[in-house]
């Protein structure tokens, strides 16, 4: 039963990845487990480089930057752990397996009333609301979870700067 059920999740994020690869929006929301959460503007999305990480840090340009300079280079923000299970508001990170290590892919919000993920799929995409793995295939076969606690007002992390104003 275990097999059937992968197999069934494997052919679920071949079709979410077919539907974003066409941008059949009407199709994605036939998908069990998806829902649009946000109508984008693909265009300017695309022309600003708005993608899934600036979604998630939309009002904390500081602190994605930091994210962006850390995850790079495989390390985690000093703002933020690892956690197991996630809470409301935690960070989702897509990894997939990618010369010889794990590589991030995408990142999202965990939503806990839904018990889901909110999303931006891609930097021409929409923001959808889904379940842990109705995502596209693309994104891996792994999920970590981190938790933003704030720091000290002023403690400094490297040649960032002051990182206490959110």
């Amino acid at each position: 039963m275990e097999f059937c059920d992968e197999m069934m999740l494997f052919k679920k994020r071949l079709e979410i990845s077919r539907c974003v690869d066409l941008g059949d929006v009407a199709s994605l929301m036939k998908v069990l487990g998806v829902s649009l959460l946000e109508w984008r503007n693909l265009k300017e999305d695309m022309a600003d480089g708005f993608d899934c990480i600036a979604w998630v840090f939309k009002n904390s340009p500081t602190t994605r930057n930091q994210w962006v300079l850390c995850r790079r280079s495989g390390a985690l923000p000093e703002a933020f752990l690892s956690v197991e299970v996630p809470e409301h508001g935690d960070i989702v990170e897509y990894q997939i397996w990618k010369n010889g290590s794990l590589t991030p892919t995408h990142i999202g919000i965990f939503d806990e009333s839904h018990h889901q993920v909110e999303s931006k799929w891609g930097d021409a995409g929409h923001v959808f609301l889904h379940d842990l793995w109705a995502v596209p295939a693309e994104y891996g076969e792994r999920v970590n979870f981190y938790r933003h606690v704030p720091p000290h007002p002023n403690r400094r992390i490297g040649n960032l700067g002051l990182i206490g104003q959110y």
